[in-house]
């Protein structure tokens, strides 16, 4: 059972597997409302909380089903060779990058790309190993 809700420019997204597809959605749904309260005190705390302390959420799990706008080849990969298997679209929306931080994280991702609504970019924010957070500007070479 996956359940997706967007909101107010924010995407959360909850998923959870069993043999009950009423056990599932429960269990989805909960993991749903723990996030949109995550999201609530993080809001609320935003103007008091620096980004890099945003990281303190629930683990997050990928699905092992494809996303919409996903498609998978499966191909024997010789080794030192790079093909790239795996294509994803995403849908850029503007946003600062302390929202772009705090969209990763209720995802729970690594790294989120975004349009910058301040620098009118494509930008990529990301997690560092420190728990920090890092951004990604792109320049021309």
């Amino acid at each position: 059972m996956e359940i997706t809700l967007e909101a107010d420019s924010v995407l959360l997204r909850s998923e959870e597997r069993s043999n009950d597809d009423l056990a599932s959605f429960d269990k989805a749904l909960d993991k749903l409302e723990r996030q949109l309260k995550r999201y609530r005190e993080r809001v609320r705390d935003h103007t008091r909380t620096p980004v890099r302390k945003l990281a303190a959420g629930e683990g997050y799990e990928e699905p092992d089903q494809l996303e919409e706008g996903e498609e998978v080849e499966t191909v024997e990969v010789a080794p030192g060779e790079i093909r790239i298997l795996r294509t994803k679209s995403h849908e850029l929306k503007p946003m600062t990058p302390e929202e772009a931080a705090l969209q990763m994280e209720l995802l729970g991702h690594d790294f989120f790309l975004f349009f910058n609504s301040q620098s009118d970019q494509v930008q990529v924010v990301y997690r560092r190993r420190d728990g920090g957070y890092g951004l990604i500007e792109p320049t021309m070479a």
